[in-house]
């Protein structure tokens, strides 16, 4: 369970950058991350980490984790281990389990790890540090001074985090193959190469465009280098979509954009036609005119200029935006 006031792909940005994921997805209902347990535990196995904001009271009724230890945290972090058999698999996702709790705690939020509907292992405040709970302590154990802690419901004390963007800020590549958005940031190597970065934001086309536009200034705004095998962006991308780095070139239209905070500048580019390939890559820069806003902090408009941009691509590549 996390506390934190942003919204949900916020959070998942900050949640894949501290963990090293290459990317994540920005589904309707949530938030679904894939990390390898390799670097974490040392063995084989991969965790699906589902972001959900906590449902909240609505007409009277009461919200899902009223009374229990649960009820000060906005989002639930969902993880299901996959990797060993039976009692094998059980012990490595605690173990995995736990060593994202603890990694977690670098984003100075407060959170709180235990079982679905169980147990309450483990939780952290800012400037506190982690309380370890007894075995078989109840997340609704009926004497609340177990786990109670005033300050979370401090406004002063949990304010929202400042490093919240306001404005979109950086460079990146949109691509989109099959009504799915795939939004990857470019970052500066040592060498002095322009690569891709890590988290890459997929996202549908028939989402709202606020999150659209919301997952741009997030993934431009704020990315890291991919320096892990587990945070390859382009593996990631290939991965996520089934298909080879070529195939999925051959198939993809995309779209350069770039952002000082001020103009934004977007260059769709056709499908790639040339040599086999074996990261992803772009082709020739399209017909369609570049397109600049004077409002780049708006998110619904990023959102629907992406949309704009790939569906005139797809359907015309000769035709202008209007």
């Amino acid at each position: 369970m996390i506390k934190d006031e942003r919204d949900s792909i916020s959070l998942a940005h900050e949640i894949a950058r501290t963990l090293g994921a290459g990317g994540f997805f920005a589904g309707r209902d949530g938030n679904v991350l894939s990390i390898k347990a390799q670097p974490w535990i040392g063995t084989d196995g991969y965790g699906t980490l589902d972001l959900k904001s906590v449902e909240a009271a609505e007409d009277g009724e009461p919200g899902m984790y009223d009374d229990t230890a649960y009820a000060p945290y906005d989002h639930e972090l969902t993880i299901e281990f996959r990797g060993g058999p039976g009692r094998t698999q059980q012990e490595r996702g605690e173990r995995f389990g736990r060593a994202l709790f603890d990694r977690l705690t670098v984003l100075d939020r407060p959170l709180a790890y235990g079982e679905v509907g169980g147990d309450l292992f483990a939780d952290y405040l800012p400037g506190k540090g982690v309380r370890e709970f007894p075995p078989g302590t109840d997340y609704d154990e009926p004497d609340p001074d177990i786990w109670a802690e005033p300050r979370l419901h401090d406004a002063s004390y949990l304010a929202r985090p400042a490093d919240d963007p306001k404005r979109l800020r950086g460079e990146g590549v949109v691509f989109e193959r099959e009504d799915l958005l795939q939004i990857v940031p470019q970052v500066l190597a040592p060498e002095g190469e322009i690569r891709f970065g890590a988290p890459v934001v997929a996202i549908r086309t028939n989402a709202d465009p606020v999150r659209i536009g919301r997952s741009l200034v997030r993934a431009l705004g704020r990315p890291s280098p991919a320096t892990m095998e587990y945070g390859d962006p382009a593996a990631w991308i290939t991965g996520s979509t089934r298909r080879s780095a070529d195939s999925f070139s051959r198939e993809a239209i995309s779209i350069d954009v770039r952002s000082d905070g001020d103009a934004l500048t977007a260059v769709p580019h056709l499908p790639y036609r040339g040599a086999p390939v074996e990261t992803p890559v772009q082709g020739e820069a399209g017909e369609i005119p570049v397109r600049q806003s004077k409002t780049p902090c708006d998110e619904a408009a990023l959102g629907r200029l992406l949309l704009r941009l790939t569906s005139a691509a797809r359907d015309d590549t000769s035709a202008a935006v209007p």
